[in-house]
């Protein structure tokens, strides 16, 4: 690196320093922008040194398990590394220094061109642990020797040594978030593996500075472009798209070289990506890569946070009494199954009222299958940490350090399940609350109504810090309280129905009657994509596929006449108790609400539940239809209920039904029917299908 060193341009205020002028030290109690005492106060909370990672616990793994062709490219990315981090050390943040427009700025920068030293060390001592001295050479002329990874680095120091300040941020930001990320795969991926786990750990200490540098560039980027005209905003706007796909094409040909004989290019291309988007995310542009072209492997995504959980709170299994345990082992057993299919391994712990789960996954997969399950009140991002006061701050900090906290309001609630902690639970609150004040100063602190609430969980080994609270779906465990059989039409009741018969712990199966063979399957393709919507919050149900058109045309025939509806749903529920009986069920559940519909009178009610051997159970009995409507909405199964079908309760309807079905007459009519001969030809014609949450084919056909 000395040729960068010796071209370097001197910062200005030692190029021409002017020995008559008057010195002034920094005063950080007047600060023009609160960003640099946040991040001055980041980085000092954040401080480390090399010696803090006992790399030589990984020895064994580099001796024993890793191949000559493993540990060659993992030289190799190291080289690299140090490389661009002493571009960055002593060019990229001295430049920024020069461009700093308060002694505030400088001392971050100062402070940040430190810690990128202290990295490039750190890379050395993984060398000096693990590798013998023939090797480390071997390394470094390979670094002198590689064209492409030159040409990385004299393409950012190409804007270094211009003469645009936001330039050379948006070079520095690049660097920061985007070059230095393919080399910290190899580490991660290893980790995954149980292999070098400590340079792993070293690798998150660097990436957590990382995170606080680029953001910190990226931010002074966009401070300073909004002083321009919004010509010169475009042309910056186009400069940094431009010199992006540049980077990006020589960081593929660069991690190609390195990752493509281990097999592990097209998820480092990912990777790559993912971190291109989060590069422009800190210069205030718009992504560059879409979603699916960003899915990065979730076992890299958990490396990079171990310490990533979700803090799931117990709902209503809370008021139990000595059986509570069987309610959490079943809460358990579906949290089980809504994780398949997650792509990783998960594990789940039980702490008091509080389920804690974790995995080789991102925790917002975790979270989006946790918000499934019937059972919990609230379910809570949340990080895992050593019980000591100074890590807890730490965690905090790295919580509400981000751009959307700038400004927030917080309160921190703490509760001591360890109650041999030194600290009680309001002193912890004081203590936690009182060092985030000092940290970041854009925080305020509101006991009564916090934007956010700082949660500090004190367990025996550990303690959970979080600052996110999603709402849960409450209620019991599916199952905890029985089996029932739903009679699943494709409207908007049935399926809400269903949904709240499962908050109330039933597991629930499905039956359709549709009007075939005189009507078109539409109605069972739309029951089973509902099945399989409602299927999401319980162990998979099974779906009875029944066709009744032609025992509703022998009640036509047999003189229904203004009885047909009534009739018809006796049939279905007569048919539907059978069926229940057969495979285990203990009670019906319908989607009727009382005197929503001419047929569902309380007259005609009871006539329908007279024909019933179970209970049959009416969750939206007292709702309005708009309430139904947007229930269906949050749970998921509108977008399906409002496609077009042929609907069996209007075949062969009367023009007029009655409200008040008498049951002697309703008898009559069935007496003229061997309805005993009709069930069974029902049953026995049933199709049965089990849909499943987890495929991917819709089910729902054009």
């Amino acid at each position: 690196m000395r040729g960068c060193l010796n071209s370097c341009h001197a910062p200005p205020h030692l190029a021409s320093w002017d020995p008559a002028a008057r010195l002034r030290p920094v005063n950080w109690n007047r600060i023009t922008d609160e960003k640099d005492l946040e991040v001055w106060n980041r980085l000092t909370a954040n401080f480390w040194l090399p010696g803090k990672v006992p790399l030589s616990g990984d020895l064994p793994a580099w001796q024993q398990k890793l191949t000559a062709g493993e540990r060659t490219p993992t030289m190799r990315v190291f080289t690299g590394l140090t490389m661009l981090d002493t571009v960055q050390a002593t060019v990229g943040e001295i430049v920024q220094i020069q461009d700093a427009r308060t002694e505030h700025e400088e001392a971050v920068y100062t402070n940040i061109a430190f810690m990128q030293a202290v990295h490039a060390r750190s890379y050395s001592s993984v060398f000096s642990t693990l590798s013998n001295t023939a090797e480390i050479d071997n390394a470094y002329r390979w670094a002198v020797g590689n064209d492409v990874l030159q040409e990385r680095c004299k393409k950012v120091l190409a804007h270094y040594y211009g003469d645009d300040p936001l330039k050379r941020k948006v070079a520095s930001t690049l660097l920061s978030s985007l070059l230095l990320y393919a080399g910290f795969y190899l580490p991660l991926h290893f980790s995954t593996h149980a292999l070098l786990t400590n340079t792993a750990d070293m690798t998150r200490l660097i990436l957590r500075d990382k995170a606080v540098h680029g953001h910190y560039s990226g931010y002074k980027y966009q401070r300073g472009l909004e002083k321009l005209p919004p010509a010169g905003q475009e042309a910056m706007r186009t400069f940094t798209y431009e010199l992006l796909k540049e980077l990006y094409e020589l960081e593929l040909r660069y991690s190609g070289e390195l990752y493509e004989p281990l097999g592990l290019m097209d998820d480092v291309a990912v990777f790559v990506r993912y971190n291109a988007n989060k590069a422009l995310m800190n210069l205030g542009y718009p992504a560059r890569f879409t979603a699916e072209e960003t899915e990065v492997n979730p076992e890299i995504l958990a490396a990079l946070s171990p310490g990533a959980c979700v803090l799931l709170k117990h709902g209503e299994v809370f008021l139990k009494g000595r059986n509570r345990h069987l309610f959490v082992e079943r809460l358990h057993d579906n949290l089980r199954t809504a994780l398949r299919g997650i792509g990783g391994s998960t594990w789940i712990k039980t702490a008091q009222n509080v389920t804690v789960l974790g995995g080789e996954v991102p925790r917002e997969a975790l979270v989006e299958r946790a918000r499934r399950v019937m059972g919990f009140n609230s379910v809570e991002p949340a990080v895992r940490v050593p019980s000591d006061l100074d890590t807890i701050v730490a965690a905090a900090v790295d919580g509400l350090s981000g751009p959307e906290y700038d400004g927030a309001t917080f309160v921190v609630r703490a509760r001591r399940r360890n109650k041999q902690f030194p600290l009680t639970s309001s002193r912890v609150e004081a203590q936690v609350g009182a060092r985030l004040l000092a940290a970041i100063p854009g925080l305020r602190l509101d006991l009564t109504r916090p934007d956010v609430r700082l949660s500090v969980e004190i367990d025996h080994k550990e303690t959970y810090v979080s600052w996110e609270r999603l709402p849960g779906l409450s209620g019991l465990p599916v199952g905890s309280s029985g089996r029932a059989l739903v009679l699943l039409s494709g409207g908007y009741d049935s399926p809400v129905a269903a949904h709240r018969a499962m908050r109330r712990g039933l597991a629930c199966d499905f039956v359709h009657f549709n009007g075939a063979p005189y009507t078109n399957p539409a109605s069972v393709y739309k029951a089973y994509a509902l099945a399989r919507e409602l299927n999401r919050y319980q162990p998979p149900g099974e779906l009875h596929v029944i066709a009744l058109g032609k025992a509703r045309k022998q009640l036509a025939v047999a003189g229904a006449g203004r009885l047909q509806v009534v009739a018809q749903q006796r049939l279905m529920v007569r048919t539907a108790s059978a069926l229940s009986a057969r495979i285990g069920g203990e009670a019906l559940v319908t989607g009727d609400s009382l005197g929503q519909v001419a047929s569902q009178t309380l007259a005609n009610m009871v006539a329908v539940d007279e024909a019933a051997t179970l209970p049959v159970l009416r969750p939206l009995l007292g709702r309005e239809k708009q309430e139904i409507i947007d229930e269906a909405r949050s749970i998921g199964t509108a977008d399906v209920s409002v496609l077009p079908d042929e609907d069996c309760c209007g075949l062969l309807a009367p023009r007029r039904v009655t409200t008040r079905a008498e049951l002697p007459h309703l008898r009559v009519l069935e007496r003229r029917l061997d309805l005993d001969e009709v069930i069974e030809a029902l049953l026995d014609s049933a199709r049965v299908m089990r849909p499943r949450m987890d495929e991917e084919e819709p089910a729902v056909r054009a």
